[in-house]
């Protein structure tokens, strides 16, 4: 069994791999939405 300071720190882990991912995709998300508004789609494709 693993100490309870292990389990901690994969809840802690989990966690953090979480917020980073949801603010990655939240960023991504929200330059996506700029560039749509913009009209800078072009250059993506490119």
């Amino acid at each position: 069994m693993k100490s309870k300071k292990h389990r901690i720190f994969d809840k802690l882990n989990g966690y953090i791999a979480a917020v980073i991912g949801f603010f990655l995709l939240a960023t991504a998300y929200l330059r996506g939405c700029e560039a749509l508004r913009k009209g800078e789609t072009k250059k993506w494709i490119e």
